[in-house]
């Protein structure tokens, strides 16, 4: 009896007794992509790709592993029966966030933009890092690949969120609606002008509005001063 049954979950599709490490790379049309996160949908297991695009993780033949990164669309992919020993992955750009928005409604845009990541990307976010107090009762648990790399991913993800935030209320169609300058002089006041996150956070519409313009003045009127310099120069 004991024989039939280690043989009959033996036998079991995608028993853990048929995993093994599967190796591969993922790329995009320019070439390797950093921090990709690759799930095991049956197992759970969560790795993310180096800085050289590569991957290893367990799974058994026919478990399906699922490819995300933030501005892509979603790859999945079966692993096939056989020892095949390297995967390679190519994932294609999906949907980008918006290079410029309206004032009006323009924190609702960012937040349901917000709240469409937090949701694909819920597995990552909301796993259980080890850090603090708890990586010192647990020192192998924290210096575990897995726990680094996904502390190292939690920490990308807000970083871009709040990169997004400050752009999705600092972007070009706000600057030249409030200030007129176009083309290449908006560009070149964003970049000398650009607020950090916590400027942006800490300011009301009407804030951030009257920052714009009390700025843009500086700069135009350093623009001025620079264009005397130029031609009392000559």
């Amino acid at each position: 009896m004991r024989l039939f049954l280690f043989l009959f979950f033996l036998l079991l599709p995608g028993t853990a007794l048929f995993a093994q490490i599967r190796a591969g790379i993922v790329k995009d049309a320019n070439g390797p992509l950093a921090n990709v996160t690759v799930s095991n949908i049956h197992s759970n297991e969560v790795v993310i790709t180096d800085n050289t695009g590569s991957f290893k993780i367990m799974a058994s033949a026919g478990q399906l592993l699922e490819f995300k990164k933030m501005g892509y669309e979603v790859a999945r992919f079966r692993v096939s029966a056989g020892n095949v020993p390297f995967y390679s992955i190519q994932l294609t750009p999906g949907y980008q966030q918006l290079d410029d928005v309206e004032v009006r409604g323009k924190y609702n845009d960012f937040y349901h933009d917000s709240v469409r990541n937090r949701d694909y990307f819920k597995k990552e976010l909301n796993y259980p890092v080890v850090t603090g107090w708890r990586a010192i009762q647990s020192p192998f648990s924290a210096m575990s690949k897995t726990n680094r790399q996904m502390i190292a991913f939690q920490k990308e993800y807000r970083w871009l969120e709040e990169m997004k935030y400050v752009d999705y209320n600092f972007n070009l169609k706000i600057i030249t609606n409030v200030t007129g300058l176009k083309g290449d002089s908006a560009i070149a006041y964003m970049q000398a002008f650009r607020p950090s996150y916590e400027q942006m956070h800490s300011m009301k519409e009407y804030e951030v509005l009257s920052y714009i313009r009390q700025t843009a003045e500086i700069w135009r009127r350093r623009m001025r001063s620079r264009a005397g310099h130029s031609r009392g120069g000559r």
